[in-house]
């Protein structure tokens, strides 16, 4: 099946895996066949190397631009010349390379509403040179000057958002505010439609507390903060439902999508469920962000083993601009 979207890739760390998963999901049949619509931003050098260690019998073909893409050919953009590279060994370094790359990759698809696939990266390099850094759905946000996004996960079985995304645990209930929780279930509601085509979402929302607090007891969040939010989607006859203990809401059918409170409320559960079928993406942006969602991997890049599923699923999805 042709792609309905041209894809722009940054491969994140290169001393990490994402070069490699990159690598290995051109043997997929379907992004083989839209090899004309994919255009990867990488230092060359960093592509001929592995390569030579994982075959797959395609050119290189310094494209530029997202109009002189060809088929059978590995299409690259070339912005930024990378620092001397080892798999496995982080590089500081590197840091102003992999930022720039990200930056360009954002800057095209901005300019030709194309879609966006990310490798994963090393944040705490990043935030040494960029202060404030803290991911990818962040920067994103920055970047295209976008108000509300959403972090989402999403596998075969799940399609999990969060309401807060990379800040310390003991920050979150501060965080957690109606306004937030509101542009929250907005922007889940929005993506769900537009990505995926469901034209009305049911939504379970998370408790952030054990047992949903206990009727205050184990904390007052869920009744001063989720209970009227969740009750004003309700008057307004959209299907948000919660507060649900999140021990048990994965327990549960019916739901298009899930909320969490919090990163690793809803995380650990997804990621065991279907790891290497599970997508990072973003709502909210004027383009399609998907991702890996795993890290860099530093301590498995020397050995090639990575697996590239997640980032076939991330490539497939940005190309066709929903879960086919």
């Amino acid at each position: 099946m042709i792609f309905n979207n041209k894809v722009v890739i940054s491969l994140g760390d290169p001393s990490g895996v994402g070069p490699e998963v990159f690598i290995k999901s051109l043997n997929d049949e379907v992004i083989r066949s839209n090899l004309n619509n994919i255009l990867v931003i990488s230092d060359p050098k960093i592509l001929e190397d592995l390569i030579k260690r994982i075959p797959i019998n395609l050119a290189l073909n310094r494209a530029n631009d997202l109009k002189n893409l060809k088929s059978n050919c590995l299409n690259l953009d070339y912005v930024d010349a990378c620092k001397p590279n080892n798999l496995g060994l982080p590089n500081k370094n590197n840091s102003e390379y992999i930022l720039n790359c990200i930056d360009a990759a954002i800057s095209l698809c901005k300019q030709h509403k194309s879609n966006l696939v990310t490798g994963p990266i090393n944040k705490e390099f990043l935030a040494e040179i960029s202060p404030g850094f803290r991911g990818h759905t962040e920067h994103l946000k920055l970047k295209t000057n976008t108000k509300n996004v959403l972090m989402v996960l999403r596998n075969i079985k799940f399609t999990v958002g969060l309401v807060t995304t990379h800040l310390p645990l003991k920050d979150v209930s501060r965080c957690l505010t109606q306004e937030v929780l509101k542009e929250s279930i907005e922007t889940f509601t929005k993506g769900l439609t537009q990505y995926f085509g469901i034209t009305d979402p049911k939504i379970g929302i998370m408790g952030l507390n054990p047992h949903c607090g206990e009727s205050g007891r184990f904390g007052n969040e869920e009744k001063e903060v989720i209970k009227p939010v969740i009750q004003q989607f309700q008057e307004k006859g959209l299907r948000v439902e919660g507060p649900f203990s999140a021990d048990t809401v994965f327990l549960k059918d019916g739901y298009d999508g899930l909320l969490s409170m919090y990163h690793d409320q809803a995380l650990p559960v997804i990621k065991t469920i279907d790891f290497f079928g599970t997508v990072n993406i973003t709502f909210g942006l004027p383009f399609m962000r998907t991702s890996v969602d795993h890290g860099t991997a530093y301590d498995i890049a020397e050995k090639l083993i990575a697996n590239p599923s997640s980032m076939i699923e991330a490539i497939k999805l940005a190309g066709y601009g929903k879960k086919i």
